[in-house]
């Protein structure tokens, strides 16, 4: 897995989206690797530390203006 990457989750059962308060995700954004921050591809949604024990697939690479737009979640 690298930045750039998008991965979605697989562990297993119930736990195969990413989620919030306000809806479901079915992959994200790789921003970061140490330590891992995932991004939504719309870029309203940031997961750090809820992420770290999970399992994740790499599906996809993100284009390099949509990583842009992820990667503003970091500052």
């Amino acid at each position: 897995m690298k930045i750039g990457d998008i991965v979605k989750p697989c562990d297993g059962g119930d736990n195969n989206l990413l989620h919030c308060g306000s809806g479901w995700y079915n992959d994200a954004v790789v921003v970061a690797i140490d330590p891992l921050i995932l991004v939504s591809q719309s870029s309203d949604m940031k997961w750090e530390s809820t992420i770290q024990d999970r399992k994740f697939e790499v599906v996809g690479t993100a284009s390099d203006a949509q990583l842009k737009h992820c990667q503003r979640r970091l500052t």
